[in-house]
């Protein structure tokens, strides 16, 4: 059984990359599907053409994040089938009567909220499900996966889209297995014992390891399919990272030493925790950031000339060649990268939470087709997952990134990366990692060697008995 291409972009033509083949393949048989592929092998043009394609449903539900909705509302234009009828709550109301319709909501909706609506549009409708960012299944005990679950069991068809397909620890596929409809007799304690691997603190911490392997990958392979760039997508041209070594202000030297005297005593003399050496590493990053925190407000302590990554910023913007993207997590440091950048004449346009879609669409288009906007600041979590950031040909190429602050989740490292290595980039990717510090450094390495910090504990541990001597 196979699929036909319906879909016609501007540049990637009428017909499908291998990996889409691949996929719509080994999919064709099943009424309820995963496809674990990494960001940038072509889900949401898979996603639509399917539906398409599928004679038996005439409702496209996309739950999604909320920041993807309107990305989905804008796809068939993209992929030229802009004669489909599209809509997104809460903009539009759920598509009970509409002959045929591609719908977006976020996952949140399918708690009790509108959980019942969507019941209701599955019973009464055709439906096919997709579950984009589907990881978000991972956590089987929340009123969202529940319903989602319970969605996919009166849909007609159901695809998982996940982007992240080297899933580190077995118990993440729980959920997602069940919104598929494989694992009916199990639950989630049952599949942890079978496959995951404990130990640790009273042997009850999660190892990332998994234990009878090929009875696992067996189910997987039966209703998933699992694809990397690097075996699709070798077209591709490669990644560079590059740490850039900084030296700290006065003022931040002396925050700095201030919070790793409290760092050793803490080390010495507590119980050593992933939450205390997380909330320690916190610290430090914010005064790598010249930021602090007090009263639950952010400031800064140092002026922006004397901001060692600030200044390294505007070094790698005077030689960049195409446009930028600069990545952060506190809200201070997003609203100064903004403003900075606004007078070094760059226009930047700007990621951060709770965007409205409509606004969110809007700044991604400015960066991607607007020449005289160089940089877009992506605060790292609203922005690591499916976002197209790449320009266009040329001077217009977005090839490089600078991580100004970087989150403790490998997770959203990787995606974050993936944000410019996608699509029809033709450049190498520049990666750069302002260091200022000797944690800086321990962080940079921890979630470039795919481990979250939380997973590098003893490695911050013994680099603070290190520095101590």
């Amino acid at each position: 059984m196979t699929t036909d291409w319906h879909l016609n972009h501007a540049r990637f033509g009428t017909k499908p990359w291998a990996v889409q083949v691949e996929a719509m393949r080994r999919s064709a048989p099943h009424r309820k599907y995963a496809l674990f592929a990494e960001q940038g092998l072509g889900k949401t043009a898979m996603a639509q053409n399917a539906f398409i394609d599928d004679d038996d449903t005439d409702v496209h539900l996309v739950l999604c994040p909320n920041s993807f909705k309107n990305d989905w509302v804008l796809a068939p234009e993209e992929w030229g089938v802009g004669w489909m009828p599209v809509g997104m709550w809460p903009r539009n109301p759920i598509p009970t009567n509409e002959e045929y319709i591609q719908y977006a909501i976020n996952f949140e909706s399918a708690r009790k909220s509108k959980l019942n609506d969507l019941l209701r549009l599955c019973e009464k409708r055709r439906v096919r499900l997709t579950i984009d960012e589907s990881a978000i299944l991972a956590n089987p005990g929340t009123e969202s996966t529940k319903g989602m679950i319970e969605i996919a069991k009166r849909a007609d068809r159901v695809w998982l889209l996940n982007g992240t397909p080297l899933i580190k620890n077995p118990v993440d596929y729980f959920g997602q297995l069940r919104a598929i409809g494989r694992l009916n007799g199990w639950n989630a304690t049952n599949f942890k014992n079978r496959f995951a691997v404990t130990g640790g603190w009273k042997g009850k911490q999660l190892l990332n390891e998994i234990k009878n392997e090929t009875e696992l990958a067996t189910i997987l392979d039966e209703c998933s399919f699992r694809a990397l760039k690097a075996d699709w997508r070798k077209d591709l041209p490669p990644k560079v990272r590059t740490p850039i070594h900084l030296e700290m202000s006065a003022k931040q030297r002396v925050h700095y030493d201030e919070m790793m005297d409290e760092f050793y005593t803490m080390v010495d003399g507590e119980e050593i925790t992933a939450q205390l050496v997380l909330t320690q590493m916190d610290k430090l990053r914010q005064i790598s950031s010249c930021v602090l925190m007090k009263d639950g407000n952010e400031y800064f302590f140092e002026e922006d000339k004397n901001n060692p990554k600030l200044q390294a910023l505007y070094d790698i913007v005077s030689s960049c060649p195409g446009k930028i993207i600069v990545v952060y997590n506190y809200k201070a440091s997003g609203t100064l990268l903004r403003e900075s950048l606004t007078k070094k004449g760059l226009k930047p346009a700007y990621i951060k939470g709770g965007m409205k879609p409509e606004e969110l669409s809007r700044q991604k288009d400015m960066f991607n087709n607007d020449p005289d906007c160089r940089a877009i600041v992506c605060q790292e979590l609203a922005s690591c997952r499916g976002h197209t950031l790449i320009g266009q040909t040329g001077k217009d190429r977005c090839a490089t990134m600078y991580f100004y602050e970087n989150s403790f989740s490998y997770y959203q490292r990787a995606q974050m990366e993936d944000r410019n290595h996608r699509g029809e980039q033709d450049e190498t990717c520049n990666i750069y990692d302002p260091v200022v510090s000797p944690m800086d450094a321990l962080t940079v390495e921890i979630l470039t060697n795919k481990k979250d910090m939380a997973d590098g504990l003893d490695q911050v541990v013994a680099k603070i008995r290190e520095l101590r001597g």
